[in-house]
This record gives C-alpha cells, structure tokens and sequence, in this order.
C-alpha cells in the first residue's frame, strides 16, 4: 500500500498542488489525503470509505483509478490470508484444481456458437459492400472515359501545425484538377469585444487552474492537453495554476504564449489595459527599540558644619 501512497503523493507534487488545495478541490479533509499518501490505509475509518476516497483522488490527479482500485484489493487480499474473507477452505482447494475438460466442452455453447456465427455475417456484409462500391466506382471512372473527360485522383488531406485559412479546390481550365486541398488544424478566431476582457485557455500539458471571472469562481480541476476554455469579463480574469508551463492563453485575439515555466505555480490578471501580475506585500521590517538609560540619583548635599563662637576673655586678666 506504501507504492499506492506514493504514486498518489508524487502525482499531486508534480501538478504542484498543496494538500490544502487538494482538500478544496477533492472535498476530502487534508489529514485523510496525508493518510492516503502514506499508504497507511488503515487508519481510515473504513475500508469502503478508502476505497472511495482513492478512487476520488485518483480521478482528480489524473491517474488511472481502476489500476490503483485493484492494487488496492490485492493488498487487502493478502493481508486476510490466501483464503479470502467468506470463502470456505475446501472451495479454495477446489478452485486449485485443474479445470477437467468436460467444463471445457460445456464452456462451447450455444452462445458461443451464435456470436461467431454473427461475426462471421457481419464479415460477409462488409466484404459484399466493399465490392459493390468498387464496382461502381469502376463504371463511373469507365463512364467518365467513355465522354473523354480527364479524371483526377481526389487530393490528398495534409495535417499541417499552422494557423491559417484553407483555399477551396476546384477544376482548372482545361479540366485539370486543381492543386489537392490542404486540411489544416485551425482554432476559430475570438471576436474581440468591444469593451471588457475576452481570455481563452489552451491546455498544452496537464496542469490544474483556477479561474475567477470578476471576482466569482468559475473553475477550478484539472486541464489536460487539447482542453479549450473561454470566459469573458467586464473588468478582469484571474487564473492560478500550478504549472504554468502547461497553459496557453489568448488574451482579447493576442497569443500571450504560456504563463510560465513547467512545475511553475503562478497567479496572473488580465483586464481592459493589460497583464497584471501580483506581487507579494512585503510586511516592514520592525526597527529596534533603544533602551532607557537609568537616570542617576543624585548625592545627598552634605550639611554645613556649625562654626564654633568664640569664648569670651574676662577683663583684667
């Protein structure tokens, strides 16, 4: 269970996503997607509810639920034993026995034979229908002939990476045929507005967004590669992701390229000037306050001494 919990957890890091993000958008608690990614299963409150909750997490990371779903009931399976639960111990020694060939005999039944039966007239239906259309195409390319009309091999298809408006085909002077068409893959062209902001979201790489038009939420999931998202706004779109390298915007008919680098969570605005990007508020650094000086007590002023009086000299003496 350890190797589920860790394809689960590498998955999330690298579409660069926080449990708590997962926890939004799975709409299961962080602390149960922590156990998950341990692998430490049994600490859920149920094995029905792992089951679930696996399952949901798989789906929204993109990885193939059914796989980890099996892995999963194999783990169980052998930790309860190699008989499983409800399973008597003679009807595991009997499923270990070797299949007798009357049970091979009796596995070709009728069913078996009216199913290949069908496949065998479905199979004469289209080599009939083959034939029938190359005998008349063959009386048509005959027909043609016989009225001295040139005929031309039907053009080619070509897939071409570019952007660009395809030109009609059609019959030269002289009944030649024209150069082949070239199918090209286009996206249609945004009608710019005339005032707000008009964005369209192109998945190169699988990358998870979420987008806010003029302050409402409108998505937040997953967008896998070909996946195409408009939204219009009055004043601004917002959109987060966790890997910038994987979309592509168009803003108001203009390419902008993609937001960013691979594995590169990012936060971007577009409204009717342009491209805004956030910038973190730096909190101000708090400065040192000075501690007081203690203020000295000053010294007691010594009491003047008493001047002694003179003794008085009797007369006479």
């Amino acid at each position: 269970m350890e190797d589920i919990g860790r394809q689960l957890r590498e998955a999330r890091e690298k579409l660069g996503l926080t449990l708590d993000e997962a926890e939004r958008a799975t709409r299961i608690r962080a602390q149960h997607l922590e156990v998950l990614e341990r692998g430490d299963f049994d600490r859920l409150p149920s094995p029905v509810q792992a089951r679930g909750f696996v399952r949901n997490y798989a789906d929204f990371l993109g990885l193939d639920a059914e796989d980890l779903m099996l892995r999963y009931a194999d783990a169980l399976q052998s930790r309860a034993g190699k008989r499983p639960l409800g399973v008597s111990e003679s009807a595991v020694r009997q499923a270990s026995l070797p299949r007798q060939p009357g049970r091979i005999r009796r596995w070709l039944s009728a069913d078996l034979f009216i199913s290949a039966l069908l496949i065998l007239t479905v199979l004469v239906i289209l080599v009939w229908g083959t034939s029938r259309l190359m005998n008349v195409m063959r009386q048509q390319t005959e027909a043609a002939g016989g009225l001295g009309l040139n005929t031309a091999a039907p053009p080619t298809a070509t897939l071409t990476a570019t952007i660009s408006p395809t030109a009609p085909s059609g019959l030269a002077a002289g009944g030649s045929a024209a150069p082949a068409a070239t199918a090209e893959t286009t996206l249609e062209p945004l009608a710019v507005p005339v005032s707000g902001v008009q964005l369209r979201v192109l998945g190169e790489k699988l990358a998870w967004i979420n987008v806010k038009v003029d302050g409402e939420q409108q998505f937040t999931g997953l967008i896998h590669t070909g996946d195409i998202l408009e939204y219009q706004a009055q004043d601004v779109v917002e959109i987060a992701t966790g890997n910038a390298g994987g979309v592509h915007v168009f803003y108001n008919g203009q390419d902008q390229g993609v937001m960013g680098e691979v594995g590169q969570a990012v936060i971007r605005l577009w409204t009717r000037d342009g491209l805004i990007t956030p910038t973190a508020t730096e909190s101000p650094t708090p400065t040192e306050t000075v501690t007081p000086s203690r203020t000295p007590i000053p010294s007691r002023t010594p009491r003047p001494t008493r001047t002694p009086v003179p003794t008085r000299t009797p007369l006479g003496g």
